[in-house]
């Protein structure tokens, strides 16, 4: 019994130093190697896509004799299959009463990186492709798809959200349909 013991934890030793630690940057705007020639993850083989990173921060900001709040949002998501391209196409609900508080979305910024002969190629959102969206009396939504995505692409989108009611502290959402590999809040 001992032996085959020492045996199972032999075969675990060996196989971690044999696999290749995979490098994902938790820095916004750098995209590694690794992240581009991910074909799947390892850990749901029949995900369509997965959430390299993503992270939320909130802070409360004095303007205008008021508190707000204000959330910054980042993520990056690794297109796997057809089926996963459709996570390039983002929409940020906000409440929005005419008359009352109201929440906006600022500062957004997406981009698309693919491989092409051994080069990173790094596409922008143009400004021109955001849209605003009612979508009744109290709510709108911000939605933007982001360009050059196809199977294989790295995806990465940001965006401010300011709050001007400073007793809601917006949710967080830690996984979601698709897999999250980092997510912090």
């Amino acid at each position: 019994m001992k032996n085959l013991i020492c045996i199972f934890i032999f075969f675990l030793i060996l196989q971690q130093s044999t696999t290749a630690a995979k490098e994902f940057s938790l820095k916004y705007g750098k995209v590694t190697n690794d992240e581009l020639t991910m074909k799947i993850y390892e850990k749901d083989s029949t995900a369509a896509a997965v959430v390299l990173y993503e992270s939320g921060n909130s802070s409360f900001d004095y303007i205008a004799d008021k508190f707000k709040v204000r959330e910054e949002v980042k993520r990056k998501i690794k297109i796997l299959n057809q089926e996963g391209v459709n996570q390039a196409t983002i929409k940020v609900q906000y409440y929005y009463k005419e008359n009352g508080d109201k929440e906006a979305i600022t500062n957004i910024e997406a981009y698309s990186y693919n491989f092409d002969n051994g080069n990173i190629i790094k596409t922008k959102l143009d400004t021109k492709y955001i849209f605003d969206e009612e979508i009744n009396n109290t709510y709108r939504a911000i939605k933007f798809s982001i360009p050059n995505v196809k199977v294989g692409t790295v995806i990465e989108y940001r965006y401010n959200k300011t709050i001007e009611s400073y007793a809601e502290i917006p949710d967080w959402n830690f996984q979601s349909e698709i897999p999250v590999i980092n997510s912090k809040y």
